[in-house]
């Protein structure tokens, strides 16, 4: 069974729930069965087009029964029961389907049709085994090719130019966004959350990352940004241990090593934000860093373990039509999320204590947090606070109005928001320019 992370966009939220392999990080390479004849591909494509149908009626132990030995062991058939009407409770009903078709991997087939909600479009995607049976069922973002950043206007106030953060074999396209001038500027790294994220970290027509870039910018402060990982590369080998540190963690660091190679950086001013989970994954970011940093930035980070946190943003947006949460079902979420991602994934987090670890930090810290946040809430943030409270460097901003990716607002959050085009709050940003600079 193929493998992948946690995310945290808007649709894929709920999607990582409800999914027999999650996005966020990439699959490992399946054994490849000798191509089909013609007429297995086309029995393969009329199953599967049974198994959706069989999915709507909400036929689980129909779809269970196709499933090889693996998948059969791993899922319970009462998972895959209400799994199509959990996704259109969040999405929408379905509205049509595209072609069925075959696509290769090398020469592996693997079937799959685009799924249209009013609210996103998911890819379900299967392969077959040689006798047939389903060896793996997936229901994905469709991906939009990456988009070439647009120009910034000559009268913008800043400049940009792509660069490489390279970490061992591993190639992320990225941007190096510049004020007016010729340096050397403060500059800061931006670590994404989980997911296969952007360098601008977008959601929906939204770009938080590239907001924040430009603005520093206009501020006299350089930053570096880069496609994640789990983004540029969509496959591995099965023997990659998937951990925090393959996903998030070891290219931050080859960040860092990056922005002191580049002489338009003050190599005495470099500092880091991460956010969502990458601010959790920040202390031990920090931690492990050989060189000295200016200062670290929680953006909107959570102290919590992920599954409490899942728990709590499934809870909240039961209650957002009315609705009464279903704590089985929300349980039975939780253990599918918990039995989605390898082993090596969840010991590691078992083992990493990041309000812990940020204790033992000494370098300047600033904390942000919104307060119409449903993904990393006030929690968390006390939680901080209550950890850093010995470290007189350790700054805390709290935004009543702000939500997960700093849009402001009055009525209670939630993922409809993050589809309407709002930049970042510009008094966030200032803020962020006025404690880098005063470092």
């Amino acid at each position: 069974m193929k493998h992948s992370c946690i995310t945290r966009v808007t649709v894929t939220l709920l999607l990582t729930l409800i999914t027999l392999t999650l996005p966020g990080i990439p699959a490992p390479a399946l054994a490849a069965a000798p191509p089909p004849a013609p007429s297995d591909t086309a029995l393969h494509i009329r199953l599967f087009q049974h198994v959706l149908e069989l999915m709507r009626a909400g036929q689980g132990d129909s779809v269970h029964a196709l499933l090889n030995a693996q998948m059969r062991a791993a899922v319970p058939a009462a998972q895959l029961s209400p799994m199509f009407a959990q996704l259109e409770m969040q999405l929408g009903a379905l509205e049509k389907t595209s072609t069925w078709r075959v696509d290769h991997i090398g020469a592996l087939q693997i079937y799959c049709c685009d799924l249209t909600f009013p609210r996103a479009t998911l890819r379900m995607l299967t392969a077959f085994d040689p006798d047939g049976l389903m060896n793996t069922l997936r229901f994905v973002p469709v991906q939009t090719p990456p988009a070439q950043p647009a120009p910034v206007p000559a009268d913008s106030g800043l400049r940009e130019q792509p660069l490489t953060v390279t970490c061992g074999t591993y190639r992320l396209p990225g941007t190096l966004t510049l004020p007016e001038g010729t340096g050397p500027f403060p500059c800061l790294i931006l670590v994404h959350g989980s997911g296969p994220q952007d360098r601008d970290c977008t959601t929906g027509p939204n770009k938080p990352f590239r907001d924040i870039a430009h603005g520093l910018a206009r501020r006299g402060i350089a930053s570096i940004r880069y496609d994640k990982r789990t983004f540029v590369y969509r496959t591995m080998p099965d023997s990659v241990a998937i951990t925090p540190d393959y996903e998030t963690v070891d290219d931050a660091l080859a960040a860092i090593d990056l922005a002191a190679t580049l002489p338009v950086i003050d190599t005495a001013k470099i500092f880091i934000a991460g956010h969502s989970f990458g601010g959790q994954m920040l202390p031990r970011i920090v931690s492990r860093s050989p060189r000295s940093l200016a200062g670290a930035i929680l953006l909107s980070a959570p102290a919590r373990d992920i599954l409490t946190l899942m728990d709590i943003q499934l809870r909240y947006l039961a209650s957002l039509g009315g609705g009464t949460p279903d704590s089985a079902a929300v349980a039975q979420q939780l253990a599918m999320l918990r039995a989605a991602a390898p082993d090596s994934y969840w010991d590691y987090l078992e083992r990493y204590d990041p309000a812990a670890c940020a204790a033992r930090l000494t370098i300047p810290l600033l904390v942000i947090q919104g307060g119409r946040d449903y993904q990393v809430t006030e929690t968390d943030f006390s939680l901080w606070r209550k950890a850093l409270s010995a470290n007189p460097r350790a700054t805390f901003r709290y935004y009543p109005s702000l939500n997960h990716i700093y849009q402001p607002g009055t009525a209670p959050s939630s993922p409809d928001e993050y589809t309407r085009p709002l930049p970042v709050d510009s008094a966030l940003i200032s803020n962020l320019a006025d404690w880098i600079l005063a470092r």
